[in-house]
């Protein structure tokens, strides 16, 4: 990974989030860009933003060193604009600060109109980019600059926020006196439910009525699925007396292949509002892993009229519309039953996902619960045969697949319950 703008690169974020060190071929900076000898610090050898900043830094105790870095052999289709030269302040625990300096006024504020609001998308002359960030991410513009700065420190954010005002882009920064919470998660399998994003609790009366629809929710039940025992035995960690003083969010989260991977890492309150804002991946369409996160309010009573405002730092992935039907096991059978063969034609009007690495798959999730079908082969030409079906039946507890063709598919059908509508 280059260390770089973090505009330029997709998880750049990750250089104020972590120890690592830029190296030389991975720094986006070759040997020969920059002076061997150790850049000045004195406050006149610094343009007016740069020293603007410098100066505070330099007085919280937070400034480590400041440099002047080249991006001259660095090529990228829709950032030709940006300054050949852009500047660090790299502060003490491995976070940075960079600044990039345009020609004027309007050229930077032009720049910063292509960012979107929470920093995540970026748009140019022909094109645009998603970009994903490891922490939270904040853009200010002041004057000709562009200052950026990604971290989970938000007393750093807010002293930032302090010298530049409201930043343009960027995930929302917690205001001083921000709630204390904590927080831990349950995961459970291969279900979909029709819970809320984020539900209150205030009583244990509340926390058990949304246990029950969970449970409701399942298509399995709580015998057969050992996470919901998990999560019953979660919910006695709060017993009446518990809401006396606090309150409770549970979030629930999903992903269509791997646990919703996240943390909280903020919560502000402004009237009756509560933004709760998380770092991480919080899945797709496709549900089939769940995560229940319980975060406590401590020493806070939630209003009966609370709004709960979920603000992902790492955005979401970013889907496609598909508004194709989903495939069902009756319209796989009337698939198999052409006299003419399956060609991949024959699948091209039901909402599919391409998962192929080498080999064109594409997978389906079907409108019969619990079933998924995947296509493969390695000519993708609408008339051509695909080599391989397969369809899978999916459990909290196992995955058993049909290799149609090959294994019996009427036998599959029945050992897993198939019932037709």
């Amino acid at each position: 990974m280059k260390r770089f703008m973090i505009i330029l690169l997709a998880a750049l974020c990750l250089v104020g989030c972590t120890s690592q060190k830029p190296d030389v071929g991975q720094s986006g900076v070759v040997s020969e860009d920059i002076s061997s000898e150790p850049p000045s610090t004195e406050p006149d050898a610094f343009p007016d933003e740069v020293e603007k900043l410098r100066s505070l830094l330099d007085e919280a105790g937070l400034l480590k060193e400041v440099r002047r870095e080249n991006t001259e052999d660095y090529s990228f289709e829709g950032f030709e604009h940006i300054p050949e030269e852009y500047y660090v302040l790299e502060l003490n625990g491995d976070e940075a600060a960079y600044i990039r300096l345009y020609d004027s006024p309007e050229t930077a504020a032009d720049e910063a109109s292509n960012y979107g609001e929470d920093g995540s998308e970026y748009s140019f002359d022909g094109g645009g980019m998603v970009i994903d960030y490891a922490c939270p991410i904040h853009f200010w513009l002041s004057g000709n600059a562009i200052i950026e700065y990604g971290s989970f420190e938000n007393d750093t954010a807010r002293l930032l926020k302090g010298l530049y005002g409201k930043q343009f882009a960027g995930t929302p920064i917690p205001e001083n006196g921000a709630l204390a919470f904590n927080y831990s998660s349950v995961e459970a399998s291969a279900g979909e439910t029709e819970l809320p994003d984020a539900a209150p609790i205030n009583t244990r009366e509340e926390l058990e009525e949304y246990y029950q629809a969970l449970k409701d929710s399942y298509y399995w039940s709580l015998e057969n699925e050992p996470q919901l025992s998990e999560f019953e035995a979660k919910i006695e960690d709060y017993p009446e007396e518990w809401f006396e003083e606090n309150s409770l969010i549970i979030i629930y989260a999903y992903s269509g292949t791997s646990p919703a991977d996240f943390c909280v890492s903020g919560i502000t309150r402004k009237d009756s509002e509560y933004m709760i804002v998380l770092s991480g991946w919080l899945g797709d369409e496709d549900a089939v892993v769940e995560k229940y996160i319980f975060v406590e309010l401590m020493g806070v009573k939630l209003e009966e009229n609370a709004k709960l405002v979920l603000v992902n730092a790492y955005p979401r992935p970013t889907y496609a519309v598909d508004n194709r039907e989903r495939l069902s096991i009756e319209n796989l059978i009337e698939i198999l039953s052409s006299e003419d063969g399956v060609t991949w034609s024959d699948f091209e009007n039901y909402r599919s996902e391409d998962i192929g690495s080498g080999m064109y798959i594409l997978r389906f999730f079907l409108e019969d619960r619990g079933y998924m079908l995947t296509v493969a082969g390695v000519d993708p030409d609408p008339d051509t045969k695909p080599q391989k079906l397969d369809l899978h039946y999916i459990t909290a507890d196992e995955e058993l697949k049909c290799e149609i063709g090959k294994d019996d598919l009427t036998e599959f059908l029945i050992n897993t319950g198939y019932v037709a509508g």
